[in-house]
Order: structure tokens, then sequence, then C-alpha cells
């Protein structure tokens, strides 16, 4: 191409008849909540969603015997606290509108923090 050489692309979308649902990867669904900023503008809530995307795969739903092979001795309180801080933030945001009263049902969540 020379200088007075221009390109023009062009994209046609068309409106599909029905809704189309696609499966999503809980790593989607973390870059979707950042990217339309479904919890607000907290960039650190966003970093610990990340955070505790990683520690979901070390959760494993089964029946045990010995309590010492539960997956909890694979979390430290570090982890806990930012697990119980997303799940209080995400739980009284304004994607739910909960009332003063429904956010005290989640007043546990806090007892966990880490300052």
């Amino acid at each position: 191409m020379d200088a007075d050489t221009v390109r023009v692309d062009t994209i046609i979308y068309k409106k599909l008849s029905s809704k189309v649902t696609k499966h999503m990867s809980f790593d989607a669904m973390i870059k979707c909540a950042k990217s339309n900023h479904i919890f607000g503008t907290n960039k650190v809530l966003y970093n610990k969603l990340d955070a505790i995307r990683t520690l979901r795969n070390k959760v494993h739903l089964q029946v045990i015997n010995n309590p010492a092979d539960t997956d909890w001795n694979s979390f430290n309180n570090s982890d806990l606290s930012d697990i119980c801080k997303v799940l209080y933030v995400i739980f009284t945001s304004t994607l739910f509108s909960p009332t003063t009263d429904e956010k005290r049902y989640f007043e546990y969540l806090r007892r966990n923090y880490i300052a």
C-alpha cells in the first residue's frame, strides 16, 4: 500500500431472532464483571476476584471420612479474609439492592476480615 491508499473494513451485525445462551467459565464471568463494573468501581474487589478464581480450583465436593483430608487445609487466613470480603461486597451490592435488614444477614462474613 502506498501513502494514498485507504483501507476500509465493514462489519455487518444481524440481530438474532432469539437469545443465544453461551456457557461462561468462571474466568469469563470475572472478566465480564470487571468490564461492566457490575459490583461498582472498587478495583481491589476485582483483583481479589482474580485471586479467589485460583482458589476455586482447590475446592472439591466429596464425602470424606478423615477430617484431616479436607480441602480446608489448602487455605490460609488471608484466603478466608479475601473470600469473605468478596462475598460481603457482592451480596450487599446494588446489584441485589438489599435492604438494611437484609444486609445484616451477611454481617457474619465481616468477622473473618483481616485488617
